[in-house]
């Protein structure tokens, strides 16, 4: 019996766009994350062509994080010591940061834009979203670490001009950063 190959979407005339979404975060990467505190698979853009197309045929990558960082369940980045901090608390009150499968409340932490910067270079990210800035405006603190110290600003803007800069000037694939806030809250 003759096994014929599957038929690839490359063998047909595509046309249009098509939008691949990613769930979890680099750093929950099987390959790339921090090991062993992962998820089961690949959570980088390349796994988009499993779907049957040639990574040549991504011509944009989105990313998207939020201004702070989070997570649910252990891992050594994101010590018990981070439930304590009062900023971060209400950070993650104000955020409604609570484990969609779990339902704990999730650590959270300030932007880690050194991560951050790998992040955009590892998946070849085109254009950057930022979302939750509403959350960190409405704390009204604004942090983030870089350079393995925690950096603090005056307002949004001064710490977003940092970002900006810091990012432009490591992240050579990238042409737009997008600064998001909830529907809700515009």
């Amino acid at each position: 019996m003759d096994v014929l190959p599957k038929k690839l979407l490359w063998d047909e005339e595509l046309s249009g766009n098509i939008l691949c979404e990613g769930a979890q975060g680099v750093w929950l990467d099987l390959d790339w994350g921090n090991y062993p505190y992962v998820t089961s698979s690949t959570t980088l853009p390349h796994g988009a062509c499993s779907l049957g197309f040639p990574v040549q045929n991504i011509k944009t990558i989105y990313g998207v994080a939020k201004i702070y960082d989070t997570r649910s369940g252990i891992d050594p980045l994101f010590p018990e010591v981070l439930l304590k901090d009062p900023h971060l608390a209400t950070l993650a009150h104000l955020g409604e940061e609570i484990g969609v499968t779990t339902g704990r409340r999730r650590k959270v932490q300030w932007l880690n834009l050194d991560m951050l910067i790998n992040s955009i270079n590892l998946t070849g990210t085109t254009d950057l979203i930022i979302n939750k800035c509403d959350v960190i405006e409405k704390l009204n603190v604004y942090k983030l670490i870089y350079s393995s110290h925690i950096a603090q600003f005056d307002s949004m803007s001064c710490m977003t001009s940092f970002l900006e800069a810091r990012i432009t000037e490591n992240c050579s694939l990238l042409n737009t950063i997008i600064y998001s806030r909830s529907p809700l809250d515009i």
